[in-house]
């Protein structure tokens, strides 16, 4: 009987601890011992010690531990925090009792004991008073400070996590791009190459768009052998290894590596940086130095991008490589930082959102076009990848191509010496066969107003026009030309007559495994693309960007998908009620004389920043994004719309995200007899509503954490509605601009 007590009384204690650990996180638990000078006595803290996160990188404060104070208040050692992790200069007198902390030619002052201080020369008042302490562990002399109002009289962005125990600490850094300060709130990365730091002078690697961009002007290039150069007039950029030459240039896209044209996710950038007062070349750090033939790694512990001349054995061992946190990569990219809410009052919620894959697209119809999930039925190998994926987690393998595709039931060895093995199918290649540059040298950008393209395509012995069948990748701005068949030798050397500019560069492969031969016709812009024949040996084919065909462009966007439910209430999906919307607007237009992109028509998945970019490539006069929403509390109810705060007019009557937004707000409740939630019309900068360069909204039909709400939100007859308000809504706006 005392076996069994003593067993459910261990059991009891070890649950107690697991649900004290999970409520205040990994640094809840421990516990230090430190002599209090103002006791003359050792004493031990037993409360939270909370973790110091600066531009999201944890902190090294283990011998010299951080405390939280009765009066709630969060301390740090002077010497600990600001000398040796933010860099100031400290300096205890010990006459005085006074410590002094200079950072940025701003001068603090403080006093063991005191709530006085001194910040530049005039008097303040501290929350509480700085103390002075001896760890008994190594013995180290410390004076403590609290931390948020050191932080935030030096300029930091200081906030506290009380779930987790942690304090993220965020050094102010802008740049201005376009004539806008741009405040950056995200790593400031790092650059090693062969494992030595390399000099940044200033200018740290910034992420944007979940890319690590770096600057071109560090001594990475130097170091690695690589010839740089920038011309200021065209602005290219050219990067040489004696195997390999990328080009870029400033704000495009396109980037021709070894000849061939690729898309990159971000494009160069130059910023202006106030800290430096100078203008640094930003350009994407992976796609850079993959094609120039080196090994790249993003070590998201260190916030690194660690560059090897050959691949070592075991990068980084980390356990986080390649894997990068871009949730505070910029002021407005999210609501969320590092997935935690931030809290003035040191309370906190917990949310967040993942948002990165890549994605190929397909024409199902006159006046509709889907972008769907690429299911790698068009993969390619890397040197015809023309989409390339930058994000700075990706794995290092440069192929997009799943290069095992293993028998599970004879993979295991049962001592026969493999017998039992399936040999391992690698995918066969496209065969480059032949490069067609529209112009002399490279080009980057095309005039949209004037990109009228005509092309007089040779074509074998008894193939029309009608044995090509059209496929395109919106999203790479790549328009392929199939027929089937192997036609290499025919278009090894063909001469293809060619008039017009939206056309960048030609590309022929051909393709073992269907036995087709692809004319890649690759653009900076989405082109509607028409074939016909003019004799037996010639077939036109004729292009325009699409919003010089069709006159009212829209995209729709249903949040979420895949991998990614959303919010989720009750058995139900956010993902699938967004797209139970979308195929009902898609219903309502597909008669209607609007030419209607839909990001997908199925439950797969969309990077935020694709969706943003994507009314960019097609011209849209409007981007419309469908959400539900949820809350913890669930009471809450009602509808609301979102909208960026970017100049996003059209020609539609001054039409902009603002008006937009109103637009739809008034339609919705009113039709829905739903109730204006908050402010209803809120600007606030998510991603795909700030970043789209035409008139943006996101609507928040209603709440799923609501019961009675939600009951209505999976009605088939309510999803209709709303598709007949959205619908409305575009084509009063036409009318009105006609």
């Amino acid at each position: 009987m005392k076996r069994v007590k003593f067993v459910l009384g261990l059991s009891l204690l070890l649950l107690l601890f697991i649900v004290f650990a999970h409520a205040y996180g990994t640094q809840a638990a421990s516990s230090f011992k430190y002599k209090d000078y103002s006791l003359g006595k050792y004493v031990t803290y037993k409360g939270v010690i909370p973790t110091y996160e600066v531009d999201g990188i944890e902190a090294d404060l283990s011998e010299q531990p951080s405390m939280i104070s009765d009066r709630n208040i969060a301390y740090a050692s002077v010497n600990g925090l600001f000398r040796d992790v933010l860099g100031a200069k400290t300096k205890y007198t010990k006459s005085k009792k006074r410590i002094t902390i200079t950072y940025n030619d701003h001068v603090l002052n403080m006093y063991i004991g005191q709530t006085k201080a001194e910040f530049d020369g005039e008097e303040i008042e501290a929350p509480s008073a700085p103390i002075r302490i001896k760890y008994k562990k190594g013995k180290i002399m410390a004076n403590l400070v609290p931390t948020r109002f050191v932080c935030e009289l030096f300029g930091m962005d200081y906030f506290w996590y009380e779930d987790t125990g942690t304090v993220s600490v965020n050094i102010p850094f802008s740049y201005e791009a376009d004539g806008e300060t741009i405040r950056y709130w995200g790593t400031k990365g790092k650059i090693t190459f062969d494992g030595e730091d390399v000099e940044l002078y200033g200018a740290p690697s910034l992420i944007i768009s979940d890319t690590a961009l770096i600057n071109a002007d560090s001594d990475l290039f130097g170091m690695s052998g690589v010839d740089y150069t920038f011309d200021d007039e065209t602005e290219v950029i050219t990067l040489n290894t004696e195997e390999h030459e990328v080009v870029y240039c400033l704000n495009s896209r396109i980037v021709y590596v070894d000849g061939l044209l690729q898309r990159c996710a971000v494009s160069p950038q130059m910023f202006y940086l106030p800290s430096i007062e100078e203008d640094i070349i930003y350009i994407p750090g992976r796609f850079t130095m993959e094609n120039l033939g080196f090994y790249y790694f993003w070590n998201s512990e260190t916030g690194t991008s660690e560059v090897y001349y050959e691949k070592p054995v075991d990068p980084s061992e980390t356990g986080n490589v390649d894997e990068i946190d871009s949730s505070v990569s910029e002021e407005g990219n999210t609501d969320t930082i590092s997935g935690k809410e931030e809290s003035n009052t040191d309370t906190v919620s917990s949310s967040g959102e993942g948002n990165t894959d890549t994605a190929s697209t397909e024409q199902t119809g006159n006046n509709e076009t889907e972008i769907a999930e690429n299911q790698g039925n068009d993969s390619e190998t890397a040197n015809t990848d023309n989409e390339s994926d930058n994000t700075a987690d990706n794995s290092n393998d440069p192929s997009d191509a799943d290069v095992t595709n293993e028998n599970i039931e004879g993979s295991e060895n049962n001592g026969n010496n493999g017998k039992n093995e399936q040999p391992e199918e690698t995918p066969v290649e496209k065969v480059l066969v032949n490069v067609v540059n529209t112009v002399d040298g490279y080009k980057f950008f095309i005039d949209k107003d004037n990109c009228v393209q005509s092309l007089l395509l040779p074509v074998p012995e008894n193939v029309k026009a009608g044995d090509f069948e059209l496929r395109e990748t919106l999203l790479s701005c790549i328009t392929d030309l199939v027929i089937k068949g192997d036609y290499s030798e025919f278009y090894k050397n063909a001469e293809i007559n060619n008039t017009g500019e939206s056309i960048l560069q030609i590309q022929i492969y051909y393709d073992p495994e269907a036995d087709e031969t692809i004319i890649k016709l690759l653009s900076d812009i989405v082109i509607g693309c028409g074939v016909s024949d003019v004799d037996d040996n010639t077939v036109l084919v004729r292009m325009d960007f699409v919003k010089n065909i069709y006159k009212k462009v829209i995209v729709i966007d249903a949040g979420h998908g895949d991998h990614d439910p959303g919010a989720q209430a009750e058995g139900y999906n956010e993902s699938d009620l967004n797209l139970k919307v979308l195929l009902n607007c898609r219903e309502l237009f597909k008669d209607s004389d609007v030419k209607v992109y839909y990001t997908r028509i199925d439950d797969s998945f969309l990077s935020l920043y694709d969706r943003a970019a994507f009314a960019e490539l097609v011209g849209a006069d409007m981007f419309i994004a469908i959400h539900h929403n949820s809350s913890w509390y669930t009471d809450v109810s009602g509808t609301s719309v979102y909208y960026g705060d970017k100049d996003t007019t059209t020609s539609l009557n001054g039409l902009t995200s603002e008006k937009l937004a109103w637009r739809m707000l008034e339609n919705l409740t009113a039709a829905l007899d739903t109730k204006v939630f908050g402010e209803g019309v809120i600007n606030k900068n998510f991603v795909v509503v700030r970043d789209s360069k035409a008139p943006a909204v996101l609507l928040e039909i209603g709440f799923m954490s609501n019961h009675d709400e939600l009951s209505r939100l999976v009605n088939d007859k309510f999803s209709k509605k709303v598709a007949k308000v959205i619908y409305n809504t575009v084509m009063d706006i036409y009318e009105e601009a006609d």
